[in-house]
């Protein structure tokens, strides 16, 4: 209840007018390729991590989506990692050949795609190997306010178990993961 309550519109506390948010917009991934987001979040108690991806075609019909819950890891870069690793998991299940995961840690992209990362070098390795196993495979940065599905996802699932959950054809029963994002 308390997350529906922050989703409602706040009334302004000064004289200025509120201003309104801009609407996420989806931004369809090349011809060919499935476009997965991810995301990563600590639970409010800062125990528990989660990363969630969220993948769809070129129109923006769903095709899968998954959760990792996990306890004990909750530095927000290392979790948004751990999302892009999930990402070539989830492509992986799907069988798909052709992907561009997006991410909204600008500082992960950049390390994935210069095999970098300190404390999660490993993982940015065993990404870039990985993802030679895919006929193209591209990390980019897309800000906060077109990743709300897989932000919303992680927030929504924190009451699931622990472990791994998956969703292949359909969405999760969360309104926030629509089956086409475009027919909204």
């Amino acid at each position: 209840i308390r997350e529906l309550e922050e989703c409602k519109p706040k009334k302004p506390t000064s004289g200025l007018p509120m201003l309104i948010p801009v609407q996420p917009r989806w931004t369809p991934s090349p011809e060919g390729t499935a476009k997965i987001r991810v995301d990563g979040a600590v639970s409010r108690d800062g125990n528990v991590g989660l990363f969630s991806v969220v993948c769809r075609n070129l129109s923006g019909t769903f095709l899968g989506a998954s959760v990792i819950k996990i306890h004990g890891v909750t530095d927000p870069a290392t979790l948004e990692v751990l999302a892009c690793r999930e990402a070539l998991a989830l492509a992986a299940d799907l069988d798909l050949a052709r992907i561009l995961v997006a991410s909204d840690s600008q500082g992960v992209v950049k390390d994935i795609k210069n095999c970098t990362g300190g404390a999660y070098a490993s993982t940015t390795r065993e990404i870039v190997e990985t993802s030679t196993s895919f006929d193209s495979c591209t990390f980019i940065f897309e800000g906060r306010a077109t990743n709300i599905e897989a932000h919303t996802l992680a927030k929504h699932v924190f009451g699931l178990d622990f472990g791994r959950h998956v969703w292949l054809s359909n969405p999760p029963n969360i309104s926030c993961i629509p089956m086409n994002i475009i027919e909204q």
